[in-house]
């Protein structure tokens, strides 16, 4: 066994000390792509380990134990109630698309990911036409007001409610990735 450690020992060392031979003398045009190979081959190793590690169970999956766990500290109907009773419309408008994202992520029909936007939302219910309706006016409603600026209209509030209601019904997605 000692005899193994030692060639692996050996081969390492020989492959650094001729990969840093080749790069001390090597110029010009040679020398940029050692550098580039060398920078995908460590890329390589890194992503190698990192899959490693998870596959054995040391490190965990990227996940909505972020986004999800984060958002849903806050109860968004009662903060879109609050903000109504302000009269805060684009507030209410903002809670009550957190809100659906949030039932879309538990119900499975989204990925957990900080990333979601409001076309995912609508690709990820296409296949429930009902609620597909409904997501995809809710996630009109919340573009126009929170990124054309536009003043919310009083149908988009309860355009956002009804879809959270639908999104709230709807099955959960077992057995397959959202």
């Amino acid at each position: 066994m000692q005899t193994l450690a030692f060639s692996i020992e050996q081969f390492i060392r020989n492959l650094f000390s001729t990969l840093y031979r080749t790069l001390v003398d090597a110029s010009g045009p040679g020398k940029v792509l050692i550098w580039l190979f060398l920078a995908a081959g460590g890329l390589v190793l890194v992503w190698t380990i990192v899959w490693l590690l998870r596959r054995v169970g040391l490190v965990g999956e990227r996940s909505l134990n972020g986004l999800s766990r984060e958002l849903d500290r806050v109860d968004w109907q009662a903060e879109a109630d609050k903000a109504l009773s302000g009269g805060d419309l684009t507030g209410a408008t903002r809670a009550l698309y957190r809100q659906l994202v949030i039932t879309l992520i538990k119900k499975g029909w989204l990925p957990d990911s900080p990333g979601v936007t409001s076309g995912d939302c609508r690709r990820a219910v296409r296949e429930l036409p009902d609620l597909y309706r409904a997501v995809e006016a809710a996630t009109r409603a919340f573009e126009r007001t929170t990124y054309g600026r536009s003043p919310v209209h009083g149908p988009d509030i309860e355009i956002l409610r009804f879809a959270g209601r639908l999104a709230m019904e709807a099955p959960t997605r077992v057995g397959r990735e959202p």
